[in-house]
């Protein structure tokens, strides 16, 4: 093939790469200067504790999902039901009043860790550090089954959960904590008005497994914020940097307005949070990205550099077969 022939054809591939992505990519705007993209979400979440008697410590495990359910910024615009993240995070430390408690991505060893949870479903890698993984539909062909409502066939823990969203989803792209000034911190409220504390080692109400499947979605028990790193990136876009108002610092990824509420009311409860005599919550919040189109100038990089390669491979080729 001829190299004049050859590069309109990659330009032409890499233009349309974006477009052949499904929900999430349906919805984003993306400019070369960057675009400012805000998203809300519905997340179940179910705690796997080391000693649901004694509360959160250390080394717990945090499993859930989020349905990215509504655009917000820059324009109005319902994602129902195309768009899922799922996530593993493991108590990273506690604050001395043990009202603040920060996440870690889930260690690999971990039997609760994405690449453990995910092992079975083809063609999924977990990256390192990562905390949380998007995968979505396109906005023509939803999942079949609404997480949020119902339960996927045959489903006993929250682990079933996660593995359905994969096994029927694209993984658009994954992030974690991977700078050091990346974080996600939980900062515990108050439960039947009395303070909640991570575990019988402080002094208020614990968060055992049995108080918090006391509480209803009627309440809000906890608030969370993040900010993350992209660790994957299938998007065919740039992740920019967004400002985080609460530390003032730069991140790929931020998460602001982060409510948590209990989830015993939920009729599903059994097969996401309770399972195992644990206990599970609900939360909503805004996940905030800026995204960046590529540069058309990177396409034409792009192109000429693969050009190059093949006709080089094309000229080795012919003066092997002159050789001989």
């Amino acid at each position: 093939m001829k190299l004049r022939t050859i590069v309109p054809a990659l330009l032409v591939a890499a233009s349309f790469a974006t477009s052949a992505h499904a929900g999430f990519i349906d919805t984003v705007t993306a400019t070369t200067g960057g675009t400012l993209n805000t998203y809300h979400d519905a997340s179940f979440e179910h705690i796997d504790y080391q000693n649901a008697s004694k509360g959160l410590q250390v080394g717990d495990v945090i499993v859930g999902f989020n349905q990215i359910n509504l655009k917000e910024s820059p324009n109005s615009l319902s994602t129902f039901n195309t768009i899922y993240t799922v996530f593993s995070e493991q108590v990273a430390s506690i604050s001395s009043n043990g009202e603040v408690i920060s996440f870690a991505p889930t260690t690999s060893s971990n039997a609760e860790s994405l690449k453990n949870i995910l092992s079975g479903v083809p063609g999924v890698t977990v990256a390192a550090n990562t905390l949380a993984m998007v995968f979505d539909r396109p906005q023509s062909s939803p999942y079949a089954d609404n997480l949020i409502n119902n339960p996927p066939a045959s489903a006993t823990s929250i682990n079933d959960y996660l593995t359905y969203i994969a096994k029927n989803g694209t993984n658009e792209f994954s992030a974690g904590i991977v700078g050091t000034n990346d974080y996600l911190q939980t900062t515990l409220g108050k439960l039947a008005g009395q303070q909640l504390v991570a575990n019988t080692t402080y002094t208020g109400t614990p968060a055992t497994a049995s108080n918090i499947s006391t509480a209803t979605s009627t309440g809000t028990i906890a608030t969370f914020l993040g900010g993350l790193s992209i660790t994957q990136n299938n998007t065919g876009l740039v992740f920019g940097t967004l400002q985080d108002q609460n530390t003032g610092n730069y991140y790929q990824l931020v998460i602001n307005n982060g409510i948590i509420k209990g989830g015993s009311n939920d009729s599903n409860y059994s097969t996401w949070g309770s399972q195992g005599g644990n206990a599970g919550v609900e939360d909503s919040a805004d996940f905030n990205v800026n995204m960046i189109s590529p540069e058309p100038s990177s396409l034409v990089l792009f192109g000429v550099g693969i050009a190059s390669v093949f006709a080089a491979g094309c000229f080795r080729r012919k003066k092997l077969a002159l050789a001989a």
